[in-house]
């Protein structure tokens, strides 16, 4: 069956080229150091790829309040997926959200 499209009609659906270099070099942990005062619960698994980038927020991060989790054996992706690590990653996600939402 053909896909068909659901964007507006005057939409290319494209990038345009004068954008990439902002997506490129864009930090979504700029600042963090100064701004990020909340408290912070990161789970990261512990053969992920991206495992840096969470070990390095939690580094940065100006909060007081702060905790990481990393889940033995999982992988990025098998933090979605993988109902045990899953479950793992909610035991530290829900306390966290329950006593300060």
């Amino acid at each position: 069956m053909p896909q068909t499209c659901t964007c507006l009609p005057t939409s290319p659906s494209i990038a345009p080229t004068r954008s990439l270099m902002q997506l490129v070099t864009f930090d979504a942990f700029h600042l963090v150091d100064l701004f990020l005062t909340q408290p912070i619960q990161i789970v990261a698994g512990e053969d992920a790829g991206t495992r840096w980038i969470s070990e390095d927020l939690f580094r940065r991060a100006a909060s007081k309040d702060k905790h990481l989790h990393i889940v033995p054996g999982a992988s990025h992706i098998a933090l979605y997926d993988k109902p045990d690590l899953v479950t793992e990653a909610m035991s530290r996600l829900g306390p966290f959200f329950r006593t300060r939402l």
